[in-house]
This record gives structure tokens, C-alpha cells and sequence, in this order.
């Protein structure tokens, strides 16, 4: 099964294994292009943390249980049909009450999720139902507009992650696009590309070829 591509500047540690297809492009190889990428990845990212929300997400509180994202889309404007989020780093990926995350989608066809914070440490849920499934890992983009680290220990990621000032540590799979500063890579990145919400013309190209990693799978 054919596999991604990484296009990255700086350079790469360790082995790369692309299982099936793909090819890796070096910093020199794709120069040109990394400082436009780049650019229109941080627009983008601030662009969408100023985007209005419109849906809300329940938390537990007293005891242990589910989060869970329910989305209500805009109605009208360039953003219709985009269900838009605000939330706190803390609050969704650092909370012992969160035992697992779901999404219920509704008339959404896409959803941004502003995560804020600067350090991101996943310790506790897992997702699960509609949020693991290929449909919203193709059309939700996490953005962590403000984030300088990522931790996600080892849990599996569903989504796309848009993290341009952060680094990123990541054991378990994630599914979706990833567009970091940086990577430590333990573990799989796999398919399906991000096909949701892009706020300006060609930046969904720049989302896959400016993050330091496209997507990728197994065979």
C-alpha cells in the first residue's frame, strides 16, 4: 500500500521507514518552499484560534467520565458548515476526571479545535466512537496556536495536529496531518490526510507540505 512523505527542514535522527511508499524531502530539496510553508502555517493557525466558537464540549467535574465535543456548526458565511471550539490544554489532556473523548459531529462538516496553552502533556483519556473513526480524523484539526511542547505519551491521536511553534513527542499512532516545528517521533504517524476546514487558497497544500511530517500508514 502506497505510504506518505516527510518534507522537513533542519535534519532527521534515526531510521525512516515509509512501509509500502513514500519518499523523504531534505531541507535542501525543498528550501524554497519551507519559508512560504511556514508562513502561511502560522497564518493560518492565528487565524483559526480567532475564529468565533460556536460549539461547546461537557467536561466532567465531580467524578470520573466522558468529554465529550458537541458540535454546532456556523449557518451562514465563508465558515458555514465549521463547527469551532475554544478549549484549555489543561481541561481536555491533563485531567484526571477525563476518561475517554467522543464527538458528536451533528451537521458539522468540519471542526477546528483551539487548544490553549504552551505545554501540552496528554496523561489521561483516550479517544473513542465517532472520534476515532477515518471520517473525523480527516475533517477535525487540532490547533495548538500557542503550544511550544506536545507530549502525548503514548495514547493514539485522532485528528490533524497544527502546532507550528511547538515541539512534539509522540509514542503512541496518530491519525491525521502534522505540521510541527519540531518531532520526536516513537511511533506511527498514518493516514487520512486532512480534507476539513482551510481558511485562505493553497494552504491545504501547505498544511501537508510544510509540516515537518505528511501523513503516513502501514501496510
Amino acid at each position: 500500500m502506497e505510504a506518505g512523505s516527510i518534507r522537513h527542514g533542519g535534519s532527521i535522527t534515526g531510521n525512516t521507514n515509509f512501509n509500502g511508499g513514500g519518499q523523504r524531502f531534505a531541507a535542501s530539496s525543498v528550501a524554497s518552499l519551507m519559508p512560504a510553508a511556514r508562513g502561511q502555517l502560522l497564518w493560518n493557525s492565528n487565524f483559526l484560534r480567532q475564529m468565533t466558537a460556536t460549539s461547546t464540549l461537557t467536561i466532567p467535574t465531580g467524578q470520573p467520565g466522558p468529554l465529550n465535543f458537541n458540535a454546532v456548526p456556523a449557518s451562514s458565511g465563508p465558515s458555514a458548515g465549521v463547527a469551532v471550539f475554544n478549549v484549555s490544554g489543561a481541561s481536555v489532556f491533563n485531567n484526571s476526571r477525563v476518561q475517554q473523548m467522543d464527538v458528536n459531529f451533528g451537521a458539522a462538516t468540519s471542526i477546528v479545535i483551539n487548544v490553549s496553552g504552551t505545554t501540552i502533556n496528554w496523561t489521561n483519556g483516550n479517544m473513542i466512537g465517532n472520534l476515532a473513526t477515518d471520517f473525523a480524523r480527516a475533517r477535525i484539526i487540532w490547533n495548538f496556536f500557542e503550544a511550544t511542547s506536545i507530549n502525548l505519551q503514548g495514547r493514539a491521536f485522532s485528528g490533524a495536529i497544527l502546532a507550528p511553534l511547538a515541539h512534539l513527542t509522540h509514542e503512541g499512532v496518530i491519525s491525521g496531518s502534522v505540521a510541527v516545528k519540531s518531532i520526536d517521533q516513537r511511533s506511527e504517524i498514518h493516514l487520512p490526510s486532512f480534507v476539513g476546514y482551510i481558511p485562505s487558497p493553497g494552504a491545504a497544500a501547505a498544511l501537508v507540505m510544510g509540516g515537518l511530517i505528511a501523513s503516513r500508514r502501514r501496510r
